[in-house]
């Protein structure tokens, strides 16, 4: 059985967490749904240890620092839109 990574991650950030699925932070854009609770949605974030760098709510993306083996469970909220990693791989 093949387990099948969220849609709302691009290319680069499920490459990562299959090579990687250790704590370490990376950098992630965000976009969220445009009815998103920003107290709820940070709440939720706090509990999957995001670290909101920058949140530019007129345009609904955040910048957010989280472990790489969060990254799923962050797609996984309602809220997400799309998750974008913001480092490059290094091979």
């Amino acid at each position: 059985m093949k387990y099948q990574l969220s849609s709302k991650l691009n290319p680069a950030a499920k490459k990562l967490l299959l090579i990687d699925s250790s704590d370490k932070t990376v950098l992630v854009l965000v976009k969220v749904t445009p009815t998103a609770d920003v107290v709820e949605l940070e709440k939720e974030l706090d509990k999957i240890s995001g670290k909101v760098r920058s949140w530019m709510k007129e345009t609904y993306l955040l910048s957010l620092e989280i472990p790489i083996n969060c990254l799923e469970k962050l797609a996984e909220l309602n809220s997400i839109v799309f998750v974008e990693l913001q480092q490059p791989l290094r091979h």
